[in-house]
């Protein structure tokens, strides 16, 4: 399996990403938590995806996951501030849903 994860481009890791009823990730923080403290909130998986689908795929979609470095994280991220003129916040909000995304891939 981890074979298989190193030779898929990220647009075929992402696309079972941040959907509230079948991401096994998503399904896992709902599962740990408790209807009064829910440790991931619909509204925040729905933003994830949108921010995925519109700059990560497009940035890091024909990118083997085995491929992606520091260096092209980096560079990644210096385009949303110059590029996209998004907000630090927004900037860290989309990193970490990157990092997250590619912990599971090399869990």
């Amino acid at each position: 399996m981890l074979e298989k994860l190193r030779n898929m481009t990220f647009e075929e890791f992402a696309k079972p990403w941040w959907l509230w009823d079948t991401c096994p990730y998503v399904l896992a923080r709902r599962e740990a938590g408790t209807e009064k403290h829910p440790l991931i909130k619909r509204s925040t998986v729905e933003g994830n995806r949108r921010w995925m689908e519109r700059y990560l795929i497009p940035y890091f979609g024909e990118i083997r996951i085995q491929s992606i470095s520091v260096r092209m994280v980096n560079s990644f991220l210096l385009e949303l501030k110059k590029r996209h003129h998004l907000a630090n916040k927004t900037i860290n909000n989309i990193r970490q849903i990157l990092s997250t995304m590619l912990s599971d891939a090399v869990a």
